[in-house]
């Protein structure tokens, strides 16, 4: 199991599971977020239409990677190759 911190409102616990038949390894994520960030990210979900709450935070991801500088690009896909 893996734990990451963030800023005090957001953890993020990952933990794998065996390989299953066909080989591919299922990952599961759980993420703890305190009642007002999950209350923006319901708002969110029923204004966009979207389901699920990882269809939400990829929408927010992609939005935020959009504004980025190259530079910062270049930093976010380093230090997400280092996370993976």
């Amino acid at each position: 199991m893996t734990k990451y911190h963030i800023d005090g409102d957001i953890d993020f616990v990952e933990t794998r599971k065996a390989h299953n038949k066909k080989g591919f390894a299922n990952q599961k994520v759980s993420i703890k977020i305190n009642k007002d960030i999950k209350a923006d990210l319901d708002t969110i979900k029923m204004i966009q239409k979207i389901k699920f709450d990882y269809e939400t935070i990829q929408l927010l991801v992609d939005n935020y990677k959009k504004y980025l500088s190259s530079e910062d690009r270049r930093r976010y896909s380093t230090l997400k190759d280092t996370i993976l």
